[in-house]
């Protein structure tokens, strides 16, 4: 908003989609180089050590960029250091946990990402919401607040890993010829995985464009001043987000007894009624109530769907297939930024209208939603022995 007020959701599109595909490009080749690493720290510790190191550099970047291009590419850098810990941290669930845990294990993951996710937009918010008592002091306290979250989480993750894996087998290969294979997946084998892949990339496609253009919606369509959709969405996020922490623990206790798929294709269904509810209406009320369907069907869907594909993927080679796995939420993420904003930006200024394409994408989101319930129909979760 300040560096580029004109075509604001194009904008925002095209940002979130450069840096996705930083991201989608940077988890496989990471998480191959930790599969294969074999030091005194261990095949995780020395990639989430440096790339703890370089989120901080980005964070202070961004903070302090004067211009929109050195913004952009400290977004660039944000996404390389945050997926260069992502892909092996995210492995440590195969690592570490047998495979009748991995329910549990999964949820436990969602509620502490879920947590800190409701966390750290509240406090976010409410730093830089002090830039005009605070001045710069505020944006400081903004980086230093999750740097600090960060060295603190670092330090807590280096000293559970200290025991040996559960399970550790070593991707027998050499450097050379497993960067060759790192955007490689054997459907013949883990064919799976194919079906999980498209599941993950409609759904979240569905998603981020429900969610990243919501104020806006509020704003453009249903007719909220700007200072009415922030205290909307900021009640919204709070409700929101209990409900989503709440929807960790049922959805383990399903998974544990109904097929993984079957709570990935209801969650879909879910979220694709809660989107169509939300299209229907203009009262705050029944927006909420929307939303927490929708909200609900993601809590069921992140729980669920991890736990399926730590099931499917082999665990010598976590790294590099959660890492695949990661693009189709990359790619999902930057597909609904760009290509939402664009169009919403488009079809209104075809139609001289301020609500057409908000209403055009958000259809085109429960389109999605439906469509990634229909793909996990083929998919069967059981994984050849490694």
């Amino acid at each position: 908003l300040e560096l580029t007020p004109e075509n604001r959701t194009t904008i925002l599109g095209f940002t979130t989609f450069v840096g996705l595909i930083v991201a989608s490009v940077t988890q496989p080749l990471i998480g191959t180089l930790s599969d294969c690493t074999q030091s005194r720290w261990g095949r995780r510790l020395p990639y989430l050590t440096s790339g703890v190191i370089f989120l901080i550099v980005g964070l202070v970047w961004i903070a302090i960029a004067p211009t929109f291009l050195l913004f952009l590419l400290g977004v660039v850098v944000l996404q390389f250091a945050s997926n260069t810990v992502q892909g092996p941290w995210q492995a440590l669930l195969p690592d570490y946990v047998p495979t009748p845990q991995l329910g549990l294990a999964s949820g436990l993951k969602f509620a502490c990402e879920g947590l800190a996710a409701v966390a750290g937009r509240v406090v976010a918010g409410y730093l830089i919401g002090q830039v005009p008592v605070w001045g710069h002091a505020a944006v400081v306290t903004a980086v230093v607040v999750p740097a600090s979250c960060l060295i603190l989480g670092l330090a807590i993750t280096a000293y559970g890993i200290r025991t040996a894996p559960f399970h550790h087998p070593i991707a027998q290969r050499s450097m050379r010829v497993a960067l060759s294979l790192s955007f490689s997946v054997d459907l013949r084998t883990y064919p799976a995985f194919g079906w999980w892949f498209l599941n993950r990339l409609f759904f979240w496609s569905a998603m981020i464009a429900v969610g990243v253009f919501l104020l806006f919606y509020v704003m453009d369509v249903v007719g909220a001043t700007s200072a009415e959709a922030q205290r909307f969405i900021g009640q919204a996020t709070a409700v929101l987000g209990g409900v989503l922490l709440l929807c960790a623990v049922p959805a383990r206790r399903f998974i544990e007894r109904l097929p993984r798929k079957t709570m990935v294709f209801v969650a879909g269904v879910m979220a694709g009624v809660g989107t169509l509810v939300v299209l229907s209406t203009r009262e705050y009320i029944v927006l909420m109530l929307g939303g927490a369907l929708i909200v609900s069907g993601v809590g069921i869907y992140i729980v669920s769907s991890w736990a399926l594909v730590t099931a499917i993927v082999p665990r010598a080679d976590a790294a590099r297939y959660l890492g695949i796995a990661n693009m189709a939420t990359a790619l999902g993420s930057a597909t609904a930024r760009l290509f939402g904003g664009a169009l919403i930006d488009i079809v209104n200024a075809i139609n001289g209208s301020q609500s057409l394409g908000y209403l055009t994408v958000y259809t085109l989101a429960a389109m999605l939603f439906f469509l990634s319930a229909l793909v996990v129909i083929p998919l069967q979760s059981s994984r050849p022995v490694d």
